[in-house]
């Protein structure tokens, strides 16, 4: 059993990471308002057939239609605004928070969009796929270490 200021070390640093993971996300995905929104890639704005192309991307990753996508965009946002970036103390967040799972997909997409994008450029980093799944193990027998009966 681990100590209960590790375990609160721990929860401590998955908010963290869960609340930059949220404000990264929302930066590219999120307001179209944003320097950073996938729209302005590329210094500027690009063509409607080449956002077109990300779009089906994104619905291909992530399984969902149109609406859904707008909903789960939305319900990303309002997370990242309500409890993160302008936390209320009188009316906190209260609702469900969103599945990161969706957001992986989106982000894999994107490096996949950016990758074709810049064609012929070599690209010297592997996708980010290859990297989460390299993270993941190492992270996961960290995890091992002191969870023994976690998955």
């Amino acid at each position: 059993m681990l100590p209960p200021s590790l375990l609160v070390q721990i929860s401590g640093s998955i908010i963290c990471h869960l609340k930059l993971a949220s404000v990264a996300w929302c930066n590219v995905f999120g307001s179209y308002k944003e320097d950073l929104h996938w729209t302005k890639t590329t210094a500027g704005e690009i063509p409607k057939q080449v956002q077109e192309d990300f779009r089906q991307r994104v619905l291909s990753e992530t399984g969902f239609i149109l609406e859904r996508w707008e909903t789960y965009q939305k319900d990303m946002m309002d997370f990242r605004n309500k409890y993160i970036a302008h936390f209320d103390l009188y009316k906190p967040f209260n609702g469900p928070i969103p599945s990161f799972d969706p957001a992986l997909q989106v982000v894999y997409a994107y490096d996949e969009w950016v990758r074709n994008l810049s064609k012929p450029s070599i690209w010297e980093q592997p996708k980010l796929s290859l990297e989460y799944e390299r993270f993941n193990a190492e992270a996961s027998s960290v995890i091992k270490i002191f969870f023994p009966r976690s998955k």
